[in-house]
C-alpha cells in the first residue's frame, strides 16, 4: 500500500480509494496492505469513517473477510474504536451477503461477527475490553449464540472482562442481554471474583 492510499483509507478519502483501486483485481487489491497486512477497510473502520467503509465494501466485497497478521478483521478494528457507524455498515453488508448463500441462514454475517484473531478475541471481546457499550449492544443483539461460547485463550469471558475492569454499566448490559451469561474467567476466577478485586459493590449486586 503506497502512502496516498493509507492516507485516503485514514482519512475517509473515498475519491482517493475507489479511483486507486476501482480497476485493479479482488487478488491486487488484497495485497494493498500495511506492513501489519492491514487493508484499507481495516483503516478506514478503524478510524470510524462509515462512508468510506461501505464505498469500500461496495467496490471490493472480498475484503470483509481479509483479516491482519494477528487475525483481526475489519469488525475488531471498528468495535475496538466504538465507531457503531462503521459497526453498523459491516454487519449490514455482510447481511446483504447472506442473501446470496444458498445454504444455511445468515451465514456470513455470523461469520463476521464470530471471527477470532489469533488471541480467540471476536469484535464482543475488544469492544467489552475498551467499554464500548453501544457496540457490545449492536452486537450481542445481532448474534444469538450462547454467551459461553465467547472466551478467549486467556479463558476470558464477557462478563469476566468487563467486571475485571470495572465497567459497571457494561456488565449491567451483557446480564440483561443474555439469558443465561457465563461467569468464568481464567485461573479459575469468576466475574464474582473479579468484582470483588476492583472493589465494586454496585457489580457484586448485578452479578
Amino acid at each position: 500500500m503506497d502512502s496516498s492510499l493509507y492516507n485516503a483509507a485514514i482519512t475517509g478519502n473515498i475519491e482517493v480509494i475507489v479511483g486507486q483501486t476501482k480497476d485493479q483485481s479482488a487478488e491486487m487489491v488484497r495485497q494493498l496492505c500495511t506492513p501489519n497486512s492491514n487493508n484499507m477497510l481495516h483503516l478506514a473502520s478503524q478510524f470510524g469513517h462509515t462512508q468510506a467503509v461501505q464505498a469500500i465494501l461496495s467496490a471490493h466485497p472480498s475484503l470483509i473477510s481479509q483479516v491482519n497478521s494477528v487475525g483481526d478483521s475489519a469488525l475488531h478494528f471498528a468495535a475496538r474504536g466504538g465507531h457503531t457507524g462503521a459497526v453498523r455498515g459491516l454487519i449490514d453488508f455482510a447481511r446483504t451477503l447472506d442473501q446470496d448463500i444458498e445454504t444455511g441462514i445468515r451465514d456470513e454475517r455470523l461469520r463476521v461477527l464470530r471471527c477470532r484473531n489469533e488471541n480467540d478475541d471476536t469484535a464482543l471481546h475488544e469492544a467489552t475490553r475498551y467499554n464500548r457499550i453501544l457496540v457490545v449492544s449492536m452486537l450481542l443483539e445481532e448474534d444469538d449464540q450462547s454467551i459461553d461460547e465467547y472466551k478467549n485463550k486467556s479463558g476470558e469471558r464477557l462478563l469476566y472482562l468487563a467486571a475485571s475492569r470495572g465497567f459497571h454499566d457494561l456488565v449491567d448490559v451483557i446480564v440483561k442481554a443474555c439469558r443465561d451469561p457465563a461467569y468464568g474467567g481464567p485461573n479459575r476466577r469468576t466475574a464474582l471474583h473479579a468484582a470483588v478485586i476492583c472493589n465494586s459493590r454496585g457489580m457484586k449486586f448485578d452479578i
